[in-house]
């Protein structure tokens, strides 16, 4: 939907949250950004750079890695879905922080745990996160690709036939499969024989 059919309600609520957050990291976001201004854009800049390296520094002290999503959902979907995380990020009492494309409807979650079990935690999370999205219609990659970590959220969105077709594709273009081996699929469904 564009604003003008659905008002900036959503829009202002969203940036309002984003800002809770944003303050609560030390911003202060106090004027608009023009994106004709080079102050402006260079701020911004390191504004946006910020986030993630403020994320790296809690992950190193915490010293797990961090679950990080890159889910996307049809624009009709995203408020749900932005309710969704709120309300299953905040249960979990994992530290989070999410950000990204709002005006792509594509949000990283990024979950930060600081023991074992919460580490264990955010992957379900991010399991129950990608099984939302798939039934909103969305997507588990919408930037980053499958690679070797995401293989069951694509097996969830495609399912097993739309997995066999894609292996399919991949065999005929690549009958060794030596390009990427791992990548997409996992190299146990490239490697069986029919």
């Amino acid at each position: 939907m564009y604003p003008s059919e659905q008002g900036f309600g959503h829009l202002v609520a969203i940036f309002v949250a984003v800002g809770a957050v944003l303050l609560g990291l030390g911003w202060w976001l106090y004027r608009r950004y023009r994106d004709d201004r080079p102050e402006d854009q260079q701020s911004f800049r390191e504004f946006r750079h910020a986030l993630p390296e403020h994320v790296n520094e809690i992950v190193r002290k915490h010293r797990f890695p961090k679950t990080g999503t890159d889910i996307a959902v049809p624009d009709a979907h995203f408020e749900e879905m932005m309710r969704f995380y709120e309300a299953t990020l905040e249960a979990s009492g994992i530290r989070h922080l999410v950000f990204g494309h709002i005006g792509e409807s594509h949000m990283h979650a990024n979950l930060l745990p600081s023991t074992e079990a919460e580490f264990h935690r955010s992957k379900q999370l991010y399991l129950e996160l990608a099984e939302k999205a798939i039934a909103l219609g969305g997507t588990v990659s919408a930037e980053h690709g499958i690679g070797k970590l995401k293989h069951a959220f694509l097996e969830k969105m495609v399912g097993e036939k739309g997995i066999k077709e894609m292996t399919a594709v991949k065999k005929a273009l690549d009958p060794a499969c030596i390009l990427g081996l791992g990548n997409i699929f996992p190299s146990a469904v490239l490697l069986q024989k029919k």
